[in-house]
């Protein structure tokens, strides 16, 4: 190069791929007919997440197909960060779109195409065309059946197509190189904006395939368990864009030089604590890593992610302890507490931390108390825990898959946490152990549980004492306590399921509440053990003296096969009580509701069906009631042997022998009420004048000219309420005949 001559300024175009995508890649690169080696493609690969080796392509090619069906190919050079080749002018002397893909090659000459791409040419407004447009490619015919077999559209996309820590690293490597080459700083600014145009290309191309593939993707199931594929593209876009905004210094664990057999946890507390706490570091974990004492990450930004994960000895306590994080997310790793750990992961003070896909195993054993896969402490707003699996859980007493406490500072606590799609498995000892157990006593923190299936949790499936709970979609399977246990100012529940299938399994309740105000919607509540006779439906309690309920909301809940449907205890009264729309099916006590019944002020009875084992005694074991409506049930027999009049609306129930409308009883018999002994006439004694009995068998009577009926009876003197009918007369209506 003669001295002081400066290269050719030219316009490059920066392309991803991934050899795991199918996908056409509709650039929106323009380049201008006749102008000659202005444009240099410089093509980045990856596999998978990470980039190729380049030292194994021995050469590469690029054919392009032009608008007029002429085949050009050129060689490409292969450089140690990406493969790249100018663009010549035959290949731009066609108007139009040009197809194009590039070949690799290996040292035994096999090949590998990668996905075609497309770029535009447009007019040259200066000069008309100069070049010839030609073939330079004999083998047309290979080459189309080349990309007929790279170009076809999956109707499944499995991965994203590109990791981000790789292309900020290219990306800040070709600023760097633009600097060094160009020393007019105008031209340096372009060449910049160029590189952005770049980067923006690439976010049009997310925006493209989520607008493409919408449609067909709502059936696919997301593999990260979002509710469909479109889902998954919007949360690695937003991810995409994110990282753009801030730069992400991504290390690889293995770098640090650790064994895993070996105790790491010093090496890897000292690289953690060296992290610049202003910036923000992906670390990846792909080996399981032994670890003696806590690793401490404090004030830090840190995604951890990875195959790998941590596995305890002896003498750790605690396998993580995560303190005032601005940023903090941990995915897709293993916390192996190997019987010796008792807690897997500690969190406190770090709002809007995220932990997805980890596993959590073995933690606690039978000589320690107070054990917690993950446990959440006060300070921790926002926080999501999703997708994880929680098993093998185990203390003398207290043993929890996740709690959320602020013992630490009873004047802060943790709120609006979710909790979505995590398994929990085998949490032990059944008189002391939860799946999760939320303490948070006097605050509104409106924590969610949803999606989540509990097995052998053997105390409760759920403890929530806070206010403004909810549980949601939840499957609870033999927890001998409580499924759900709503100790809480408001809790509500959702369509979650509560099975007891175990034999001989000493279940209580499916559901306890001791809150002031709950509502259950929609819930399964089936036992098939054999101890029907000791497990209840609800127990609607208080665990320290007695208390007065504000209101409690049953609706669309199917009871099968427990003794009563539901039980109180310590509980004075409840101001607002409605059960709708209810199945109560193979209950073994007498009664919907059991002995001692707290004072209801306001009853909504509505749409329930009843169907005992046992003798049908009645909805209610008791009869302390304010204003009621009970209407159009169905149970086997009389659902209220008495009931008050004041205020009592009862009436289109199938299976009650009268209705009450506005204190008025009203009955249906063949006979007059007063020939009706033993327990049929018991309802009688407490008659009260101007109720009405009226005839089902009802004949003609009297002589010829003076023939009648009696289509009811009236009742003229009060019953005693307990040995005396009242007294009936009949009401008499001519025929006429």
């Amino acid at each position: 190069m003669r001295k002081g001559f400066v290269p050719m300024i030219r316009k490059k175009f920066y392309l991803v791929f991934n050899l795991n995508d199918g996908s056409t890649i509709e650039t929106g690169f323009k380049v201008v007919q006749n102008d000659v080696d202005a444009y240099t493609i410089n093509a980045v690969i990856f596999d998978g997440s990470a980039p190729i080796d380049y030292e194994l392509i021995s050469s590469a090619t690029i054919t392009y197909e032009k608008p007029d069906g002429k085949i050009v190919q050129r060689d490409m050079t292969v450089e140690s960060n990406m493969i790249t080749c100018i663009v010549k002018s035959n290949e731009i002397s066609v108007l139009g779109v040009v197809k194009a893909s590039i070949q690799l090659y290996g040292e035994d000459d096999e090949r590998l195409s990668l996905l075609p791409f497309t770029f535009e040419v447009t007019k040259d407004m200066i000069s008309p065309p100069v070049v010839e447009s030609t073939n330079e490619f004999p083998i047309l015919q290979k080459l189309v059946q080349d990309v007929h077999t790279i170009i076809p559209m999956l109707p499944e996309i499995q991965q994203i197509a590109f990791e981000m820590p790789g292309i900020i690293e290219f990306f800040d490597a070709a600023e760097v190189s633009e600097v060094q080459r160009v020393a007019n700083e105008n031209i340096r600014q372009a060449q910049e904006a160029a590189r952005q145009a770049s980067i923006a290309d690439i976010i049009n191309q997310f925006n493209n395939l989520v607008t493409a593939k919408q449609q067909e993707a709502e059936v696919i199931i997301a593999r990260d368990g979002e509710a469909n594929l479109k889902a998954r593209l919007d949360r690695d876009k937003q991810e995409l864009s994110s990282q753009l905004a801030e730069n992400v210094h991504v290390i690889n664990m293995y770098e640090w030089g650790l064994i895993p057999e070996n105790d790491n946890s010093d090496i890897i507390n000292q690289k953690i604590a060296n992290l610049d706490s202003n910036k923000t570091y992906k670390i990846y974990t792909d080996e399981i890593y032994c670890v003696a004492s806590p690793i401490i990450i404090d004030n830090k930004k840190l995604i951890w992610t990875g195959k790998g994960g941590l596995k305890a000895l002896a003498g750790n306590e605690y396998m993580v302890v995560i303190t005032n994080c601005p940023k903090i997310e941990i995915r897709d790793l293993t916390f192996d507490g190997n019987t010796i750990a008792s807690r897997a992961i500690d969190i406190e003070n770090s709002k809007k931390f995220e932990f997805n896909k980890l596993s959590v195993i073995n933690v606690g054993n039978a000589g320690v108390d107070n054990v917690s896969g993950i446990f959440v402490s006060y300070g921790c707003d926002g926080g999501i825990i999703k997708d994880c699996d929680i098993s093998d859980i185990l203390a003398a007493h207290n043993a929890t898959g996740i709690s959320i406490d602020n013992f630490r500072n009873n004047t802060k606590y943790s709120k609006y946490i979710n909790i979505e799609h995590c398994n929990f498995e085998n949490i032990s000892p059944a008189d002391d152990a939860d799946g999760i157990k939320i303490l948070m006593n006097g605050a509104d923190t409106y924590p969610t549980i949803r999606d989540c299936h509990f097995n052998e949790c053997k105390k409760r499936g759920i403890k929530i004492q806070t206010r403004q709970a909810t549980t949601e979609n939840n499957v609870i399977i033999n927890s001998e306590y409580a499924g759900i246990d709503f100790q809480c100012g408001y809790g509500k529940s959702i369509n979650d399921k509560i099975y007891f299938n175990k034999p001989d399994i000493s279940s209580d309740n499916a559901i306890a509440i001791g809150g002031d105000y709950c509502e259950i919607v929609d819930a399964e509540l089936i036992n098939t053990s054999n101890n029907q006779a000791y497990a209840d439906g609800f127990i609607i309690n208080n665990l320290s003296g007695t208390v007065d309920l504000n209101s409690l909301i049953i609706k669309n809940v199917r009871f099968d096969g427990f003794r009563f449907p539901f039980i109180f205890s310590g509980i004075n009264s409840i101001d607002k009580l409605i059960i709708k729309d209810c199945k109560f099916n193979g209950f073994t006590g007498n009664y919907v509701f059991a002995s001692p019944l707290p004072t209801i002020n306001n009853l909504w009875f509505q749409n329930n069906f009843i169907s005992s084992l046992s003798e049908f005694w009645g909805v209610f074991a008791g009869n302390s009631f304010g204003k009621a409506i009970i209407t159009d049930n169905i149970a086997p027999s009389n659902m209220f042997d008495y009931s008050p009049r004041t205020n009592f609306n009862m009436h289109n129930n199938i299976g009650q022998r009268y209705d009450i409308i506005k204190g008025q009883r009203i009955s249906y018999e063949a006979n007059i009420p007063s020939n009706i002994s033993g327990s049929a006439g018991n309802i009688y004694k407490t008659a009260k004048k101007g109720d009405i009995c009226y005839n089902t068998n009802i004949t003609v009577l009297g002589s010829a000219g003076s023939q009648y009926i009696v289509p009811y009876w009236i009742c003229t003197v009060d019953g005693d309420g307990s040995t005396t009918q009242g007294t009936w007369l009949e009401v008499k209506v001519l025929t006429g005949t």
